[in-house]
C-alpha cells in the first residue's frame, strides 16, 4: 500500500516532511561508538598513523561550490546558495575539550567509554577560490569559445596552491592516498565535516581526508528542501568533475577512493559516468585517468533503474578497484524518498530477491562489486548506519583499507549469493 493511502496526502505529506529534515543531521556532536574492529585488547588502529597527524584535532581538507555566507562568530563560513566559482580550504574538527592525544587514543579503542567525546568545528580558512565558470570569463575565438586570459592564468594559480597544499599531505601518509567524502541531502557545510573527521580518524589517519560539500542543506520547507537539493545536486556535477581530475593530477597521490552517502551517490554517480564517457572515448579508462581505488555508496538515495543504467549499460561497473554498496531494508528515510518519486525501489533499501537470475549471473564476473546488506545493525531512521554503528563502521574501515569480504578473512560477511554478502550480529566482535 502507498505511503498516501495509509496516511492520506496530506498525513503523508506532514510525515515525509518531518521527516526528510532529520535526515543526516550528523548523529549529535560527540564521537560515535568504537568500531569492533577496535574492541579487543591488542587494538592498534594507529599502529601507522604519521606522528605529525597524533592531535586531537583532525584538519580535513574541503572543495565546495557554496556561496560564502560568514559571520562574526564564523569569518569564514558557507551557505547553501550556489556559487558559480569554487573554493578550497581547511576546516579543523576537534575531538575533546582539553583532551591529550593519549586520551583520546585510549578513547578509541574497546567497546565502552568513560564519558563522551564531544567534537566541534574549529577554525575554517580558505586557500583559494577559482574564477567562476561565467559567460563573461570566455570568449570566442576562430569559432571556438575559449578560457579569457586573465581568468585562465587565475585559474592556474590557484590550481597549482591546491596541488601543492594536497601533494605536502600526500606525502606526508604511507601510501599516498585520498579518501574523498560527497555528502547527500539537508547538510550544512559542517555535517560531513562531523562525518569525515570521525571515518578519517577510525581509519587510522593514514590517507588524505578531503570533503567535497556541495549546496544542500536548504532551510525551507522540508520537501521544497528536498527539490532544491536536487537540483543543487545537478548544479554541482560540472565542479565535481573538475575537482576529480585536479585531484589525480597532483603527482604525489597514488590512489583516490570515493565515498558517497545518499543523496551524494547520485551526485557522484553522474559526475563519474561523464567522466567515464569523456576517458572512453579519448582511449583511456576512468581508473587510470582518475587513479580510482575503491568507490563506496553508502546508503545511496538513487532509483534502482537509473543505476543499472548508468553501471550497466555506461560499463562503468568494472572501472573501481573495489565497488561497495551499503544498504538496509529498514532505511524509512530511503522509504520516504521512494514514496516522492514514485520508484520502484531505491537502491539503497535493495535486496538480494530483488536482483534477477541475469543480473545475479553477470555478478559473478565482477568480483570487485560487492553489495552489503547491514539490515541487522539499522535502527531509527536507518541512514546514517555506515559511520554511527560501530559493526558497520568496521566492515567500511576494512573496505577503504582493501581488505575482500569472506566468512574466514578480517572481513567475516556471510555469502547470501554473489554479490550480495549479509552483516551479521556481533561482526568482528572479540571473543
Amino acid at each position: 500500500m502507498k505511503a498516501a493511502n495509509r496516511f492520506g496526502y496530506g498525513g503523508a505529506l506532514m510525515v515525509a516532511a518531518a521527516v526528510l529534515v532529520c535526515v543526516l543531521s550528523a548523529c549529535g556532536r560527540v564521537m560515535v561508538a568504537t568500531p569492533t574492529i577496535y574492541w579487543g585488547e591488542n587494538a592498534r588502529p594507529f599502529a601507522d598513523t604519521p606522528e605529525s597527524l597524533k592531535t586531537t584535532t583532525a584538519q580535513l581538507l574541503y572543495i565546495t561550490d557554496r556561496k560564502r555566507q560568514d559571520t562574526p562568530e564564523r569569518p569564514v563560513w558557507y551557505g547553501y546558495g550556489r556559487d558559480k566559482s569554487m573554493s578550497f580550504g581547511t576546516c579543523d574538527v576537534e575531538f575533546g575539550r582539553g583532551m591529550t592525544w593519549e586520551e583520546l587514543e585510549a578513547a578509541s579503542r574497546g567497546s565502552k567509554r568513560s564519558k563522551h567525546v564531544p567534537i566541534r568545528i574549529g577554525k575554517v580558512t580558505e586557500l583559494g577560490r577559482l574564477p567562476s565558470a561565467d559567460a563573461a570569463n570566455f570568449e570566442i575565438v576562430d569559432g571556438k569559445v575559449v578560457e579569457r586570459q586573465e581568468p585562465l592564468e587565475e585559474r592556474m594559480r590557484v590550481g597549482k596552491v591546491f596541488l601543492e597544499e594536497l601533494g605536502a599531505r600526500a606525502r606526508e601518509m604511507p601510501r599516498g592516498e585520498v579518501c574523498l567524502f560527497v555528502h547527500g541531502f539537508n547538510n550544512d557545510f559542517q555535517d560531513p565535516m562531523y562525518v569525515a573527521a570521525q571515518v578519517w580518524h577510525f581509519c587510522g589517519r593514514d590517507v588524505v581526508p578531503i570533503v567535497y560539500t556541495w549546496p544542500g542543506g536548504w532551510d525551507g520547507f522540508a520537501l521544497f528542501g528536498y527539490n532544491y537539493d536536487r537540483e543543487s545536486g545537478e548544479f554541482t556535477i560540472y565542479h565535481l568533475k573538475a575537482a576529480l581530475k585536479t585531484i589525480a593530477a597532483c603527482p604525489d597521490v597514488k590512489k583516490v577512493h570515493l565515498i558517497a552517502h545518499s543523496r551524494g551517490s547520485d551526485v557522484l554517480m553522474t559526475a563519474l559516468r561523464e567522466l567515464n564517457i569523456k576517458y572512453r572515448a579519448e582511449g583511456g579508462s576512468l581508473r587510470e585517468s582518475l587513479k580510482l581505488g575503491g568507490l563506496i555508496l553508502a546508503a545511496p538515495d538513487i532509483d534502482l533503474e537509473v543505476f543499472s543504467q548508468r553501471i550497466g549499460a555506461e560499463r562503468l561497473m568494472p572501472e573501481p578497484e573495489r565497488f561497495t554498496v551499503y544498504v538496509s531494508r529498514k532505511d524509512e528515510a530511503l522509504g520516504l524518498s521512494n514514496w516522492l518519486f514514485s520508484s520502484g525501489r531505491r537502491l539503497g533499501k535493495l535486496r538480494y530477491s530483488d536482483l534477477s537470475e541475469e543480473s545475479k549471473e553477470l555478478a559473478k564476473s565482477f568480483s570487485e562489486v560487492n553489495i552489503v546488506d547491514a539490515t541487522a545493525h539499522t535502527t531509527g531512521l536507518g541512514h546514517s548506519y555506515f559511520y554511527d554503528c560501530p559493526h558497520v563502521l568496521s566492515d567500511l574501515v576494512l573496505t577503504i583499507k582493501g581488505e575482500q569480504p569472506g566468512e574466514q578473512t578480517r572481513r567475516p560477511l556471510k555469502l547470501l549469493g554473489a554479490p550480495f554478502w549479509e552483516l551479521p550480529e556481533g561482526y568482528c566482535c572479540p571473543e
